[in-house]
């Protein structure tokens, strides 16, 4: 007997989730504001959870008011957790006719199959929010939907920027997304910039070498030391954070700001390449580096000065 098809998958977890979704909708009139499948680390039969503004009320009530951030988007607190697995029976049928998840497969098979789970679950995501099921115009706006690994990834922000409406996910981003992967580049004087951006836009001079990429990112996290005072440039990011939300986003690129690094991101950065959120007041540079790490950086060059432009340009990184 042959596996189960994509068309298959997609259809059984298209049909599973809807009635899931529905039913979850129909019997809990509330405004939700998160709705995903969550899966594991082996891309197993997915699960539903979801979040409502009245369930979180619910949650702080009983827990404080402490924890209502973290509760906000933790899947795994939500009241609504595993709802409706009932309507998943065949879905996980279905996945058990699948090639397993096991040792045994070499390490191209399994992504293989990871891959090709993961995105039959996005693709009946998508094809729920083209039919309308968690609702149109600002309603729609107003929910974030995605597919979900529990052992957080960057993938998951990946998916959700697919899925969704850009300013849906304004809070979701500055506060519990994965971050993308981190690299580093220099500018013509030699200074150093940290990049978080999409996997699509990391430079093949980064993509060449995994090795020497995790090199770099070691250095600067474990070896380098503080050197700088930080800034935050509040105005490139978001005008509607509250301050815990400030707080934790710039934790990351305020202690590489203080390494003397200038920092870079593409979550906020519309219609361009990546904006700068952090910066130092005193900048490190190529030649207080040691060698192995200088030459590594030394690949991947911007033709511009980080410490007098905020905005770096597709056309900037065409020229690099």
């Amino acid at each position: 007997m042959s596996a189960p098809s994509e068309e298959d998958l997609i259809d059984a977890i298209e049909t599973a989730a809807e009635r899931a979704i529905s039913a979850l909708f129909d019997e809990h009139p509330e405004h939700f504001y998160y709705c995903s499948l969550m899966t594991t680390g082996e891309a197993s039969a997915p699960v539903l959870t979801a979040w409502s503004e009245e369930a979180l009320d619910r949650a702080v009530a009983e827990q404080g008011l402490e924890e209502r951030e973290v509760l906000r988007w933790s899947f795994a607190d939500s009241p609504y957790f595993c709802y409706g697995e009932e309507h998943f029976n065949e879905v996980q049928r279905l996945f058990g006719e699948r090639p397993p998840m096991i040792a045994d497969l070499s390490t191209n098979q399994w992504m293989q199959e990871y891959d090709f789970r993961v995105r039959c679950m996005e693709e009946a995501m998508r094809m729920l929010d083209g039919k309308g099921l968690f609702g149109e115009g600002e309603k729609r706006r107003n929910i974030v939907i995605n597919v979900e690994v529990m052992d957080a990834d960057h993938t998951n922000t990946e998916r959700a920027l697919r899925l969704n409406p850009r300013e849906s996910l304004t809070e979701w981003l500055a506060t519990v997304a994965p971050p993308s992967p981190e690299w580093y580049a220099v500018d013509e004087a030699g200074q150093v910039g940290c990049f978080t951006t999409d996997p699509g836009r990391v430079p093949g001079s980064i993509c060449s070498s995994f090795e020497d990429a995790q090199l770099v990112r070691n250095y600067f996290h474990d070896m380098a030391d503080n050197i700088s005072e930080s800034e935050m440039l509040w105005d490139n990011i978001l005008k509607d954070l509250n301050d815990h939300q400030k707080e934790r986003y710039a934790e990351s690129p305020s202690g590489m700001a203080k390494k003397g690094l200038f920092c870079f991101d593409d979550t906020f950065g519309y219609g361009t390449f990546c904006i700068l959120i952090a910066m130092p007041t005193k900048s490190i540079s190529l030649n207080d580096i040691p060698e192995d790490i200088k030459a590594i950086l030394s690949r991947t060059k911007f033709k511009i000065n980080f410490d007098n432009i905020k905005r770096i340009s597709n056309e900037d990184v065409k020229s690099t």
